[in-house]
C-alpha cells in the first residue's frame, strides 16, 4: 500500500509527463518564451527523477515550434 506522500509523487510525476506529452509552442509566441516554458519544463523533470533521452527532449523542442 502506497502511503500519501508516495501517491503525492507519483500524481507530480504523471503530470508532468502528461505535459510532456502535449507540450507545444502557442500561436504568436515567441522563440524565447516557448525556449523558457520548455527550460522550466525539463527542470521540473529532472528534479522528479524523470529524464527524457537528449535527443528526445531536442526533437519535441523542434518538432514542435510554430511556423512563421
Amino acid at each position: 500500500m502506497m502511503k500519501g506522500s508516495d501517491i503525492e509523487i507519483q500524481e507530480k510525476k504523471a503530470k508532468l509527463f502528461n505535459e510532456w506529452e502535449r507540450f507545444t509552442s502557442n500561436d504568436e509566441e515567441s522563440i524565447e518564451s516557448y525556449y523558457h516554458r520548455f527550460f522550466k519544463l525539463m527542470n521540473d523533470l529532472k528534479r522528479n527523477k524523470h529524464f527524457p533521452e537528449k535527443i528526445a527532449s531536442n526533437l519535441k523542442f523542434l518538432n514542435n515550434l510554430q511556423p512563421e
